[in-house]
C-alpha cells in the first residue's frame, strides 16, 4: 500500500479556497461481519478478482483476511494466488498486529509464511513449507499492510493531512506514508456521484529511503470509510480493484476465502 508526503499542500489549498476543509471523521469498520468484493482490472481488462473482509471471533480483536485470484492477464505481473490472513487488537483508530499469515504462489512455486510479533520488538517469522524459522527487529506498533488499511480507516480522513505506520511487509519493514487527498465525487457501486476522500501512500524502505509500491485508494467519505477503489502502479501500466459487492453474511468458513480455479 502507498505514497504520501510533499503534496499535503494540495490539501491546504482547497482549504483555502473553499474554506475550511471537510474532515471525514474516523469509524471504519464498526465490527462483525464485512466481505468486500472486488473486480481487478489490469488497464481496459478484467483481469481476476479479489476480496478484503473483516470479523471480529472476540471484543476487542479482528481477524482479516485478503486474498486475490488473478487471470492469465496478470500471471506475468503478479503472482497469480496472493493471500494474508491477520489477527490484530483494536482500540478505536488504535491497531495492533499480533500475526499474519501469507501465502503467495509464483514462477518459483508456493510460499507460505507466519509471522508472530512477541511485544518485545521482535518478530518471530516461520516458512511453513520448509519449517525454517527466522527473526527481525520491529519498532513497536508495527503492524501488516492490511490492518495498515484498516488504521488508516479508523482515521479521520481531512484533506491536507499526513501521517506515517510502520510496516512489515514481504518480511521487510517499512515506513506506510499516507496523505490524504482533495475529495471527490465517483461512479461507485452505492451511487453515482458517491462522496470519497482520495488517499495517497507508499512504503519508503528504511536506510535507503526509496519509494515503492505507490497506491491510491477512494474511501467513502461517511463514516465507514469503504475503499471504494485502489489503483496501484504496475510493471506495466496499473492495476484496478473497484467495489462490486458487500456481503455482511459470513460463508460457513469464513476463511475459506475465494475459490481460485
Amino acid at each position: 500500500m502507498v505514497p504520501i508526503a510533499a503534496r499535503a499542500a494540495a490539501g491546504l489549498a482547497l482549504a483555502a479556497g473553499f474554506g475550511l476543509a471537510p474532515a471525514f471523521a474516523g469509524s471504519g469498520w464498526a465490527g462483525g461481519f464485512e466481505r468486500l468484493h472486488y473486480r481487478v482490472s489490469w488497464g481496459f481488462l478484467t483481469a481476476g478478482k479479489a476480496i478484503i473482509q473483516a470479523r471480529s471471533p472476540r471484543p476487542g480483536t479482528a481477524e482479516l483476511l485478503t486474498e486475490t485470484c488473478a487471470d492469465g492477464a496478470l500471471d506475468a505481473l503478479y503472482e497469480s494466488r496472493d493471500r494474508l490472513l491477520a489477527h490484530s487488537r483494536m482500540d478505536g483508530d488504535r491497531w495492533r498486529t499480533e500475526a499474519f499469515r501469507t501465502a503467495r504462489r509464483g514462477e518459483d512455486g508456493r510460499r507460505v509464511r507466519q509471522y508472530r510479533f512477541s511485544g518485545d520488538g521482535v518478530v518471530h517469522i516461520r516458512d511453513l513449507i520448509s519449517g525454517n524459522t527466522d527473526y527481525l527487529p520491529a519498532d513497536a506498533g508495527t503492524l501488516d499492510v492490511l490492518t495498515a488499511l484498516y488504521a488508516i480507516r479508523s482515521r479521520t480522513l481531512r484533506p491536507g493531512r499526513a501521517f506515517t505506520l510502520p510496516v512489515l511487509d514481504r518480511g521487510e519493514p517499512y515506513r506506510l506514508h499516507v496523505r490524504v487527498g482533495e475529495p471527490e465525487r465517483r461512479q461507485t457501486l452505492l451511487g453515482g456521484r458517491t462522496r470519497t476522500v482520495r488517499v495517497h501512500t507508499y512504503l519508503e524502505e528504511e536506510g535507503t529511503h526509496r519509494r515503492k509500491r505507490p497506491l491510491r485508494i477512494w474511501f467513502t467519505a461517511n463514516a465507514r470509510h469503504l475503499p471504494v477503489r485502489l489503483v496501484a502502479k504496475a510493471p506495466v501500466g496499473r492495476v484496478t480493484l473497484d467495489l462490486i459487492r458487500i456481503q455482511h453474511r459470513p460463508p460457513p468458513d469464513p476463511q475459506a476465502g475465494l475459490p481460485c480455479n
